[in-house]
């Protein structure tokens, strides 16, 4: 374990998507070799999908293929409910007739072998991290799946810090609100100007190609199209936070949906920073009325608090935020 001991510091000094995918692949393949890998996080709240990396794995076509076949069979979401957190899919290593899709796909583009490893944090989900082999590599084996599983802990934690070591700041896009509508197929038909702008920014930050598009948006779609209303998921990019929110347009669950991308306002923004940063409710609630302008002694009033107690809960803030004090604090959490 000490191998991988520094993967959470390395996590916090990471700046994107892709260094952060590279900085856990290095460590973990440590202890589990692979060839290549996928790596997502997932919105702390809502469980949509936030941030994505990919290094030497499937064609954009059929990511998108096995994402919605996975949608389908909640083949990884069994992982955040089961008894353990981790799968080995290929080689022989399962009942092939179960995964005959997946290997016949693998086949195809050189694929052996997959390790899934769901990341939870206190019972919540996290995110997840696919490790591949090539055909004609060593078969991922039962002994590399409990290395995988005793690294959970370790990568989730490096998923939270690839956050909070960054100090809560205001964004840099001037991007109005942009829509992009995606098809039945779930890909892109249409979109506004400014959705394309908000397009390019999500494909510079995760590093993406543009036949990758479609996939940024995937996961919110696929949510959107299940019952419960629209979905939500808050991104962290170089450009400040981004929200984005998607809904289906008309009646059934096999029509288009509405995407729509915006600089994160504050009320959809804060819930994902404190679930990020790990702040408390009782300094959420602080927050909230710092945020409509009140004092720290009408803060205390309204909370039936002591102003001792609510400078500590700003000083929590603050630390917990990487922030230097109460307009840095508000700006940060405003588009």
């Amino acid at each position: 374990m000490s191998l991988v001991g520094d993967v959470v510091p390395a996590a916090g000094e990471a700046l994107t998507a892709r260094e952060l995918g590279s900085a856990l692949s290095h460590r973990i393949g440590l202890l589990v070799p692979h060839d290549g890998h996928i790596l997502v996080g997932l919105d702390p709240v809502t469980g949509a999908g936030c941030l994505i990396d990919r290094r030497h794995c499937y064609s954009p076509d059929l990511r998108h293929r096995l994402e919605v076949e996975d949608n389908r069979e909640q083949m990884i979401s069994r992982l955040f409910t089961g008894p353990r957190r981790v799968e080995v899919v290929g080689s022989g290593f399962t009942d092939e007739s179960r995964h005959a899709h997946l290997h016949e796909n693998m086949r195809g583009e050189g694929f052996g072998g997959e390790l899934r490893l769901a990341l939870r944090h206190r019972g919540v989900a996290s995110g997840w991290l696919v490790l591949l082999r090539e055909r004609g590599s060593r078969p991922f084996s039962a002994a590399d799946a409990v290395h995988a599983e005793r690294l959970a802990g370790h990568l989730t934690a490096a998923m939270r810090r690839y956050v909070s070591a960054k100090p809560l700041r205001a964004g840099t896009s001037s991007l109005p609100p942009g829509v992009v509508i995606l098809d039945r197929h779930n890909r892109i038909a249409d979109a506004t100007a400014a959705g394309r702008g908000w397009l390019g920014v999500l494909t510079e930050d995760f590093s993406l190609t543009e036949a990758e598009q479609s996939n940024t948006l995937l996961n919110i779609t696929l949510l959107a199209r299940r019952p419960g209303g629209p979905a939500l998921s808050r991104l962290p990019t170089r450009a400040g936070w981004v929200a984005m929110s998607a809904e289906p347009l008309g009646d059934g669950p096999d029509g288009s949906v509405a995407v729509t991308v915006q600089a994160a306002p504050t009320h959809l923004l804060l819930p994902a920073v404190c679930g990020w940063y790990g702040v408390t409710p009782s300094e959420r609630s602080v927050i909230e009325l710092a945020l409509r302008g009140f004092g720290a002694k009408h803060i205390a009033r309204r909370l039936e608090l002591s102003s001792h107690t609510v400078h500590d809960h700003f000083k929590a803030i603050y630390r917990k935020t990487g922030v230097t004090g109460r307009d840095e604090l508000v700006a940060g959490l405003s588009a």
